[in-house]
């Protein structure tokens, strides 16, 4: 179990800043990311099931009781869950780790600014994915006894009907050998 922090910066082009701005990127998500490996019977083999769930880094809102009709929002979150295996090579207290693994995940950004002296600049967007997807991991692991620490790169992949995203960040979980 550990925190993990993911970016998304598919969108950050010129266009998307014209559009939106920077107070509006929902490029980072901060979350927690549960996983469980079970041992095989091949020594640097175990399989994986976990669950992840983050929200945007960066919320924004304003009041909807602001009077004369301006306001804004920006709210990011998603999450998901996965299975698949985790091949490790090292010795006992230190040794690489990779994660490869298949899931359901699902993911959303939502964006609203409403301005009635501009109403050229006004949006409404909201993305969505929902669907199958794969997380990956390359890191360390460090154990001391049954408690130890596996830093690792993440990537993950969610897409859907209407949109797909890719996240890439670092975790850094907490480990406990049973």
């Amino acid at each position: 179990m550990g925190y993990c922090y993911h970016s998304n910066k598919y969108n950050s082009d010129d266009f998307y800043l014209i559009r939106y701005g920077e107070e509006y990127d929902p490029g980072h998500f901060n979350g927690l990311n549960i996983e469980v490996n079970m041992p095989t019977r091949l020594k640097n083999l175990n399989l994986l099931a976990g669950s992840i769930f983050e929200f945007g880094a960066m919320q924004h809102e304003t009041d909807p009781s602001v009077p004369d009709g301006y306001g804004s929002d920006l709210v990011s979150n998603g999450g998901g869950v996965y299975g698949g295996i985790n091949p490790h090579f090292g010795g006992k207290h230190i040794g690489i780790d990779f994660n490869l693994a298949i899931g359901a995940f699902s993911y959303k950004i939502y964006r609203i600014k409403q301005d009635p002296s501009n109403p050229t600049l006004n949006f409404y967007d909201k993305q969505t994915s929902f669907g199958l997807g794969g997380i990956s991991s390359f890191g360390l692991y460090l154990k001391a006894g049954r408690i130890g620490v596996a830093p690792a790169i993440q990537f993950i992949a969610s897409g859907g009907k209407e949109t797909s995203f890719l996240f890439y960040g670092i975790t850094l979980p907490l480990t406990v050998d049973f």
